[in-house]
């Protein structure tokens, strides 16, 4: 989950050698297509997996937002010291 960033850089990189395999090996008569193919198959599902994770990661992260109307975190300022239990009150 944490690598998924490598599926769409390995995907793109699969899928453009695939299809230069697949050329080559169409050229040359046949010798490898089946291999080339593969590769090109592999790296449109590992494309496909690392979208679909980066995907479902911001549908959550925006899921998650927006269940409480606002920010999951919530900064809730308070003074350090009020009139009653401050550094001054105790002094005097």
């Amino acid at each position: 989950m944490a690598f998924w960033f490598l599926g769409l850089v390995t995907g793109v990189l699969a899928v453009v050698w695939g299809a230069v395999g697949t050329g080559r090996a169409r050229r040359a008569g046949g010798p490898g297509r089946g291999m080339s193919l593969a590769g090109l198959v592999c790296g449109v599902v590992g494309l496909v997996a690392g979208l679909a994770v980066l995907v479902a990661a911001f549908v959550l992260a925006v899921g998650e937002e927006d269940a409480d109307g606002g920010a999951t975190h919530e900064y809730h300022a308070r003074a350090p010291f009020d009139a009653a239990s401050g550094w001054h009150a105790t002094s005097r």
